[in-house]
């Protein structure tokens, strides 16, 4: 990818994640209380119906609960950029791809590591109220092993998308 290709590619992503945050700041101005989760979910879904791509808007918790796991606002920043992993042409390739990565490296280690006990501890900690929700809905936990195994499948296609 050249400069002005990657430069381009960069600034679209760049204003992408920056109307991602003024919109999150703006949602808890009107509705506070309502925990990070909860607002990741409707704006991942919004993006995807918006962008005419129904299957990604479908699986929205797969993708969204690992950043259920950071503390707010992060976690909505960080679920920007990896949103432009699949908007952007060339994201991956970009420097703020790779510090998106290094940021997130140690909820990746405990999803690769299947450590799902401290995956539900910060899940839980970071959104209480969306972590018994799930638990009453599905009876069972946010993170379970079987569905790290999915997770890191698609994870290893994010994070090394030319092997």
């Amino acid at each position: 990818m050249g400069f002005f290709s990657n430069f381009r590619t960069a600034s679209a992503a760049r204003l992408a994640i920056d109307a991602g945050d003024i919109e999150y700041d703006t949602f808890l101005m009107t509705r506070t209380g309502v925990e990070p989760f909860v607002y990741m979910m409707s704006a991942w879904n919004t993006i995807f119906t918006k962008q005419n791509k129904p299957m990604l808007a479908l699986t929205a918790i797969g993708h969204v609960k690992p950043f259920g796991c950071i503390v707010s606002p992060l976690c909505v920043n960080l679920m920007h950029h990896y949103a432009c992993t699949f908007l952007i042409d060339g994201f991956t390739e970009t420097k703020m791809f790779a510090e998106f990565q290094s940021r997130m490296r140690a909820i990746w280690d405990h999803i690769e590591r299947h450590n799902v006990l401290r995956l539900n501890e910060l899940f839980e900690i970071h959104n209480p109220q969306s972590y018994r929700n799930l638990l009453r809905e599905t009876g069972s936990e946010p993170f379970s092993k079987e569905q790290m195994i999915r997770v890191e499948q698609t994870l290893t296609e994010i994070l090394n998308p030319n092997e």
